[in-house]
């Protein structure tokens, strides 16, 4: 057991380096993750993605609803040539199917990309260290910085879901109740495994 100064303004638990186990770390992560980043994203792969996100994160927010909602934005393991076809494949998918489902699926869909080049901009790892920064204290903006040589305008801020509410993290609005509401079209089973999501790339090989 430690005391130690916060360092962060994220609603949640802040963390000394060292002192959370990873399980527990993602968990934080994900709740100090701001929503308007997980749209981002979401609108980056397609309509389809965004649509599926926002229907995932209708209501009030959990973190199983989180987990779901970047378990199913890792899916096209961040390929942009298999982008078009991911949206192809959750536009045949029923509303109802959950993610856990669609991985299955997704998983021995036909006509893939052999491509390995990764999203230069949207990619969970970038997400993952850039929220853990600021929960050790770090002092930058969560957003996507578009830094790449296919985008000149460096550390240019996403624009596209300012609208949304602005919070410093998803976890001003979580609850402790990590079941959906009554009804939920997207409920998956509890045995969701986390580590599937720390390094989405190594599950796949």
């Amino acid at each position: 057991m430690c005391t130690y100064k916060r360092q962060d303004n994220v609603p949640g638990t802040s963390t000394c380096k060292g002192y959370n186990p990873p399980q527990q770390l993602f968990i934080e992560v994900l709740k100090a993750t701001p929503l308007p980043m997980l749209y981002e994203w979401a609108q980056a792969i397609g309509s389809e993605t965004l649509k599926k996100v926002k229907s995932i994160l209708g209501g009030t927010i959990n973190i199983d609803k989180l987990r779901r909602a970047v378990k199913l934005l890792s899916l096209p393991h961040e390929i942009p040539e298999d982008y078009p076809l991911f949206e192809k494949f959750l536009k045949e998918q029923p509303e109802y199917r959950g993610v856990s489902k669609l991985k299955e699926l997704w998983r021995v869909y036909p006509d893939k990309s052999s491509s390995s080049r990764l999203d230069p901009v949207y990619r969970f790892n970038y997400l993952f260290e850039k929220v853990e920064a600021k929960l050790y204290g770090e002092d930058i903006n969560l957003c996507w910085d578009k830094e790449t040589k296919e985008d000149p305008h460096k550390n240019e801020r996403g624009m596209v879901f300012l609208n949304y509410p602005k919070t410093n993290g998803a976890s001003a609005e979580i609850t402790s109740n990590c079941s959906d509401p009554t009804g939920s079209n997207c409920s998956d089973p509890s045995n969701t495994n986390d580590h599937d999501l720390v390094n989405p790339q190594e599950k796949e090989q």
